[in-house]
């Protein structure tokens, strides 16, 4: 039981140590600390990273990165699909980062007017070009962009956010769709700084909200919408996807505490029990001369031997599930398991916790031989010594936290089943997807227009295919990630009201409604040729009219899409529908655009997989050199949009039934050592007329009172702490009949088949054997 225990908060630590705590690699850590605007991930634009990074006092310098996904990396006509970043001139000589060979970006390599040149992670590095040095003053092309190989960075580095590592980095201004940097609501660049010496957060953030006045001065419709924030330590590393993952490991490390807990005072009563059966040896050593002291430190070290054996088996239980599973763990692939050592953290555990866990499991000894009684204990043994109310109490902690463990897990699956089984307004049925992206051909498909051309000529081969009904074009796959936008309609000021003009936002081509169901209830759908740039028409969803245009006609009216964009007529209304996983109805943009990675959503007639085999056939037939990334259907972009989910429940469900198990464990134990305690109650009970069945009757009511209070306060203790997971859960409130329900009928039901073998048992021996028993 400890050694699970142990292991499993020894992997949950290594988690949220990677995800919170892993330091930067800067020479004062205590001086850097990230700038945070009002977005999403708290970046800021690139005109605005040069206002500030120019103008500030406070700071030796600003760096900043935007994190590049999914580009093509290609030479000798070998390609591969890395990630990188597009970084600052001073961004690795600020982090002290030392290249494997060559030279890292300097700030000379910023301009646009400059040669183009990458640096490439040595893991890619060895992975795909077998270390050859020879390959730094060489060419390789990034989405077929030319750029020249200059330098390698070490393993030990791959960027500044080890949930998404980095491949390679190039300049800023080196990035192939320019537009990005020259959009000031473009706020996708991540800035961190190193204050100056003497120079406090405090004042440097007076002095960035001075900056930040000036910005919103000068260009009112544009910049920053709010005030920075400087973020230090622990909390600059809650951002984005980061913050969700620390929660939810917090979580399970507070649930694994809870059984491990459990575990302690299930050995607890089992070392007093232990004991008890020993206080005639105990007498014995005392009566020769040994004082109370030394017994105890007996114990103790007994019991020390028990902690450091289960936490070594908890050790390398953590070490083989890592050494397996290291690749699934959000940011562990970039952390050393046993850098933790290095890293101070995991010694002290190995030395200390083992004491602490003795230290507890010894407190119902120490008590035990405190109150020795020398003769009696010589001349009774253990015989008159009941302790049954003490192991009644570890009891009832035991079952209210295995309540609240159980109850915290069955909230997590239901969330699961929700997802599930939840109605998100379109059809989930007979969809293959297939990803594409024109970019990894090259820069020219920057030009809609090609995009466009192509994205006809494929909807129109994937039509002719018998298994295919219909094709419909979207940004993304379902219920996977959508955009949210600030949008500037006629009536509301997105400067005032910001969170008033906040909607989801898509692109999308022609026939993407009627492929997903959704029916279009005005106006019409959007056509190939609107899909040009600048964008010129949209769809809205029933909720942006309502919120914007109540009882009013919506098709022909005119909004932006995002701040500063162009003007967008609104062609048509489509039904509410939720494009995103956990995301409530909202008001949402559908507008016609065509990026170069799009998603066509294929409606078939058949099986999807068999349907799925014969786009592949055909697509490798006619389209040999279409840059496809992946062909899916529907339910296997289900399973991926649901994984982290999936995984939650899955180790929510490991967790209830390792709690479950213990609970029943101690349960079975306390009727064990109650039946033994009372032996001679029972004889003479059974002697003067008392039946089995009052027997069983009483045995089983001695035991299920403790069920019955650690239930009670199992359940008051998780009711009154729901909010602190309620934004972890899917669809679930707090007094939702179905999980409360199923904890206390699974919790009754372990106690029942944990304590009616030893109380049958009980119940069908004869009170003589009984009465002989006891008095042995």
């Amino acid at each position: 039981m400890l050694a699970l225990a142990s292991g499993a908060i020894l992997i949950s630590t290594f988690v949220l140590y990677t995800v919170l705590f892993k330091t930067h690699p800067v020479e004062d850590a205590s001086r850097f600390v990230r700038l945070s605007a009002s977005t999403g991930d708290g970046g800021v634009s690139y005109p605005v990273y040069q206002t500030l990074e120019r103008e500030n006092d406070s700071f030796e310098e600003l760096i900043q990165y935007m994190a590049l996904s999914d580009f093509l990396m290609g030479r000798d006509g070998h390609s591969t699909v890395i990630n990188g970043a597009s970084v600052s001139g001073n961004f690795f000589s600020t982090l002290g980062v030392r290249p494997v060979v060559g030279r890292l970006i300097q700030p000379s390599d910023i301009n646009r007017s400059s040669d183009k040149v990458v640096v490439l992670g040595e893991s890619v590095w060895r992975r795909e070009f077998a270390a050859d040095v020879t390959l730094l003053g060489e060419s390789i092309t990034l989405n077929g962009v030319p750029y020249v190989v200059v330098g390698i960075a070490p393993s030990s580095f791959s960027g500044l956010d080890n949930l998404a590592p980095q491949d390679f980095w190039f300049g800023a201004e080196h990035i192939i769709e320019t537009w990005q940097i020259e959009n000031r609501n473009w706020p996708k660049f991540i800035t961190w700084g190193v204050l100056k010496e003497g120079v406090t957060a405090d004042q440097a953030l007076q002095d960035l909200l001075q900056l930040s006045a000036r910005i919103r001065e000068e260009h009112p419709n544009d910049g920053p919408s709010r005030d920075f924030d400087l973020l230090d330590g622990i909390e600059a590393n809650q951002f984005g996807e980061r913050a969700m993952i620390t929660k939810t490991v917090l979580l399970i490390l507070g649930l694994m505490s809870l059984l491990l807990l459990v575990a302690l005072f299930n050995v607890a009563n089992l070392v007093a029990v232990r004991v008890k059966s020993r206080l005639h040896e105990y007498s014995i050593f005392l009566a020769l001369g040994a004082n109370r002291g030394w017994v105890t430190r007996r114990l103790f070290l007994e019991n020390s031997v028990l902690g450091y054996l289960g936490l070594v088996i908890g050790f390398l239980v953590a070490a083989g599930f890592l050494y397996l599973y290291k690749s699934h763990l959000p940011g562990a692939k970039t952390v050393d398991a046993l850098s933790l050592l290095g890293d101070g953290l995991l010694l002290p555990v190995l030395i200390v916790v083992p004491l602490l866990y003795a230290g507890f499991i010894s407190v119902g000894g120490f008590v035990a031989v405190s109150k020795i009684n020398i003769n009696q204990g010589l001349r009774l043994g253990t015989r008159g010594t009941k302790q049954f109310f003490g192991r009644k109490l570890f009891v009832c902690f035991q079952v209210a936290l295995s309540v609240a463990i159980v109850t915290v897990c069955s909230w997590f699956i239901e969330s699961l089943r929700n997802a599930h089984n939840m109605d998100y307004g379109f059809e989930a049925e007979n969809l293959v997807l297939l990803s594409v992206n024109y970019k990894l051909r090259g820069p020219q498909f920057q030009s809609a227009y090609l995009v466009i051309r192509e994205h006809r000529r494929l909807k129109e081969s994937l039509e002719t295919l018998p298994e295919v009904e219909s094709v419909g074009i979207g940004e993304s796959m379902p219920l996977r990630h959508t955009r949210a936008t600030k949008v500037d309609v006629d009536g509301f000021d997105f400067r005032t009201e910001p969170d008033e003009c906040r909607a989801r936002a898509l692109y999308v081509g022609p026939d993407f409604f009627e492929v997903m169901g959704v029916s279009i209830v005005e106006g019409r759908d959007i056509r190939f040729e609107e899909m040009d740039y600048p964008m010129t028409k949209s769809l809205v969803n029933e909720a942006f009219v309502e919120r914007y245009w109540p009882g009013q006609v919506a098709v022909g009216r005119v909004f932006k899409p995002y701040l500063n964009g162009p003007d967008v007529e609104v062609v048509g209304v489509c039904s509410d529908f939720n494009p995103e996983l956990g995301h409530p109805i909202e008001p949402a943009v559908f507008t016609a655009f065509a990026q170069a990675d799009l998603v066509f959503h294929i409606k078939t007639n058949i099986r999807t997989e068999m349907a799925k085999v014969a786009i592949m056939r055909m697509l490798e037939e006619k389209e040999p050199g279409l840059p496809m990334v992946e062909i899916v259907t529907l339910e296997e972009s289900f399973d991926d949009t649901f994984a982290a989910m999936k995984l939650s429940a899955l180790i929510a469900g490991f967790i209830a039934v390792l709690a479950l198990f213990i609970a029943g464990y101690g349960l079975f134990a306390l009727m064990f050592h109650l039946l033994r305690d009372h032996r001679n109650e029972i004889g003479i009970r059974m002697a003067i007329g008392a039946n089995r069945g009052r027997i069983l009757s009483w045995t089983m009511k001695e035991c299920g009172v403790p069920v019955v209070w650690g239930l009670g306060l199992g359940l008051g203790v998780v009711l009154l702490l729901y909010g602190k997971v309620s934004d972890l859960l899917f669809a679930v409130d707090r007094f939702d009949f179905g999980p409360l329900a199923s904890v206390v009928f699974v919790l009754v039901a372990v106690a029942i088949v944990s304590m009616i073998g030893p109380a049958l048992r009980a119940a069908s021996r004869q009170p003589i054997d009984n009465l002989r028993e006891a008095v042995k």
